[in-house]
């Protein structure tokens, strides 16, 4: 059953039947052997949405690996140094007799920089953070791409 709708002008500039221009086939053998040559496309393009899955999956885990470990990192590494700006915080307290009021923004930026608890290291990490969720959002999406390829290899199959 031809489909009208597919004349030669789109045969002959549409990326989709490139495949089969490079193959050699020309216009009038597409119309003659239409419907034949459609199921090929799909299978083709079901194939291919499968494979780009497949390796956009790799992709992102590799991404989402890296991205996660530095994040990890630099948590635990804003933990440590929190705890460390904390303990300074506290010998600043003892030192003006337990009122945490009298403790001046000098002192807290002081003890931000002899700990390493700084805005730096608190916006590093939530970046990495926020990496990580990216990736493992990509990593979803290609498994839906492969997902959406094997249904539709199924229902080509039935059909």
């Amino acid at each position: 059953m031809s489909n009208p709708s597919i004349d030669r002008t789109m045969y002959t500039n549409d990326s989709r039947f490139e495949k089969l221009r490079e193959q050699g086939i020309s216009y009038e053998t597409f119309k003659n052997n239409e419907s034949y040559y459609l199921q090929q496309l799909s299978s083709t393009s079901v194939h291919d949405l499968y494979n780009k899955g497949k390796v956009m999956y790799e992709k992102y885990t590799n991404l989402y690996n890296q991205s996660n470990n530095l994040f990890i990192q630099l948590k635990n590494k804003q933990q440590k140094n929190l705890v460390k700006y904390n303990e300074l915080l506290q010998n600043y307290v003892n030192q003006v007799n337990g009122d945490e009021s009298k403790i001046t923004s000098t002192q807290k930026n002081s003890a931000a920089r002899e700990s390493g608890y700084t805005v730096d290291l608190i916006r590093s990490t939530n970046n990495a953070e926020s990496m990580a969720s990216i990736y493992l959002d990509g990593r979803r999406n290609a498994v839906s791409m492969q997902r959406m390829g094997l249904a539709q290899s199924v229902f080509e199959d039935i059909t």
